[in-house]
């Protein structure tokens, strides 16, 4: 759910970081997961 409607940036973040490390059996998950945040960096900057 938290994932699904970001309303905190840091929140968020920190969700992905703990769904990454908790899938850390499944590369495609971890790939996914950093593009994630990826993306969510690239947002920070522009707002």
């Amino acid at each position: 759910y938290i994932l699904a409607r970001p309303l905190n940036w840091c929140i968020q973040t920190c969700s992905l970081i703990l769904r990454c490390q908790h899938e850390t059996e499944n590369k495609r998950k971890i790939e996914r997961t950093l593009l994630q945040l990826q993306v969510n960096s690239i947002f920070d900057i522009i707002d």
